[in-house]
């Protein structure tokens, strides 16, 4: 079911835009349009087209704001890997880093494969 527009107070509107202006990263800018344009009575179909998603990620994304807020919303539940250096390859990486500036995330792994 399609969301009732103005859902958002003035607040939510300012704080929303306020955030997407200082987000670096696309997928929470994308997070942040969808709430702000369903706020403004774009379809789920419209939203998804113009952004370039699927209708059921635009339907997800009104669900974890509506369940959890902006915090939610803005939480992508990423975990990283664990490190496969040891402390001394790592020190090592960073003095590389530091010193050489690599222009390439292969060029890394080139490195730190041949020490």
């Amino acid at each position: 079911m399609q969301p009732e527009a103005n859902f958002l107070t003035r607040n939510q509107k300012d704080i929303l835009k306020a955030r997407h202006r200082h987000e670096r990263n696309k997928r929470l800018c994308d997070r942040i349009k969808t709430i702000l344009l369903l706020d403004k009575g774009w379809t789920y179909e419209a939203i998804a087209d113009a952004l370039i998603l699927d209708e059921d990620t635009i339907r997800r994304y009104y669900k974890t704001y509506l369940e959890g807020g902006k915090e939610a919303l803005l939480n992508l539940n990423y975990t990283g890997k664990a490190c496969w250096l040891n402390q001394g390859q790592l020190e090592q990486l960073k003095i590389y880093v530091k010193e050489e500036v690599p222009s390439s995330a292969k060029q890394v792994v080139n490195i730190m494969k041949n020490s």
